[in-house]
């Protein structure tokens, strides 16, 4: 063999032995890859299972099984109905809502989903009516085929109180701007957006309601403060998101310009209520938590005055409204929330006017009351010390605040957050 044969040999043999490092490189690498990612889907497994019981409740109470039935459901949540959406996205914050059959969802005893209802109830509605005279000055007004015009000014003209002027001039609102001026508008009101619907007929009354209230009203899609504070923990995660964006704000502003929420209201075109209030209201009771927390954290409020606390939203579907009230539960392990009254009926003919005095009023001054009771927790607390007011070490213990899970955005329904951690 010549001494050119002999180094192609060799040449050769370097080759093959560099192609098999290659080949074993590239096999080793997959296998570590593999070795890793189990380890990781391990890790993974080991975390969801362990979120998914309570460890700081009791196994078999109502809040830990609908918690684990929730936490169960939560890989596939993308592809979950709305219903069981709403249920999960509810229980991941801690939150049950009466309407929701925890017995058959949840595999929860029926007695025992009965006690926890009836032990956390919403007191009945204190409601004020109108005073009688008032009503019935427009009602003889609405019976009179004439004078439409006329007849509405001159009970604002004739105004002798406070009440009256705010209430006359609402039914000035129906009777006027709605009724002769937007006619086409309250027959067709199914075709309008939501913003339109808002504009025309519930912004002038919620307008006149709250002139004069330390509760200010902010609209156009604005940002909840409570909301928006809890997104900045997210902002360096691959969950990041923006905070919600709400219809109408009812806010409460400090001496030093700082603002908070006391309430929120969403508006819709739907006038399904049904489907409003168990599905597409979950949005409006996680806002209604938030604010809740806040406050409670704000003001340093511990379980037995926090207890006392209650955030009475509005959910508006098309031509109908009803309130959403969210409370901390008695034994301070969540939250319970609930439609309460009776749902409101915008007027679309003048034969309605009299109704919405009678059951629409009241209920949208409940909610204005509500808001102010809030305020007052917020302007107490900040008289008390305005210089710690809202800092982020209270002095009571707010173990009853559960963590928050906001659930995926709307741009990326499969990116689903993992479930709050609570060992």
């Amino acid at each position: 063999m010549s001494l050119n044969e002999l180094n192609e040999l060799l040449e050769d043999r370097q080759s093959e032995e560099i192609l098999i490092q290659r080949v074993l490189s590239r096999d080793r690498k997959r296998q570590l890859e593999d070795v890793t990612n189990r380890r990781i889907t391990r890790r993974k497994r080991v975390t969801s299972n362990s979120n998914r019981e309570r460890k700081d409740l009791d196994s078999d109470s109502v809040m830990a099984l609908v918690w684990k039935h929730a936490a169960s459901s939560h890989d596939k949540y993308a592809t979950l109905s709305s219903i069981e959406k709403a249920l999960v996205h509810l229980s991941l914050n801690s939150i049950l809502n009466p309407m929701i059959d925890y017995h058959k969802k949840a595999k929860v005893a029926a007695i025992k989903w009965k006690r926890f209802r009836e032990e956390n109830a919403f007191a009945s509605l204190n409601l004020k009516s109108i005073d009688e005279d008032i009503i019935n000055s427009i009602v003889a007004i609405i019976d009179k085929e004439d004078g439409r015009f006329s007849g509405a000014s001159n009970l604002i003209a004739e105004s002798k109180s406070k009440d009256q002027l705010k209430y006359y001039r609402i039914f000035h609102h129906f009777r006027i701007s709605v009724f002769e001026f937007q006619s086409k508008s309250v027959d067709n009101w199914r075709k309008l957006s939501e913003t339109d619907l808002f504009r025309l007929f519930w912004s002038p009354v919620f307008e006149i309601i709250f002139e004069g209230s330390k509760v200010s009203l902010r609209s156009g899609e604005t940002q909840n403060v409570a909301s928006a504070d809890l997104v900045k923990m997210l902002e360096s995660t691959e969950y990041a998101r923006g905070p919600f964006k709400v219809d109408l704000r009812l806010i409460y502003t400090t001496p030093d310009q700082k603002s908070y929420d006391v309430a929120n209201c969403e508006f819709a075109r739907s006038g399904d209520m049904r489907k409003k209030v168990v599905t597409d209201n979950t949005k409006l009771i996680v806002e209604g938590k938030c604010i809740l927390d806040d406050i409670a954290i704000k003001s340093k409020s511990g379980l037995d005055n926090a207890k006392k606390l209650t955030v009475v939203n509005l959910q508006v579907c098309g031509m109908k409204a009803s309130l959403i009230a969210i409370k901390y539960t008695n034994d301070g392990h969540g939250y319970i929330a609930s439609s309460i009254g009776k749902t409101v009926k915008f007027p679309t003919s003048a034969q309605d006017i009299k109704r919405f005095f009678e059951v629409g009023i009241p209920h949208i001054n409940y909610m204005k009351e509500m808001g102010e009771r809030l305020a007052n927790v917020i302007q107490k607390a900040y008289n008390k010390d305005g210089s710690d007011f809202g800092s982020q070490s209270p002095l009571q213990n707010t173990g009853f605040v559960k963590k928050t899970w906001l659930g995926p955005t709307a741009s990326r329904p499969h990116k689903i957050p993992p479930i709050p951690n609570y060992e």
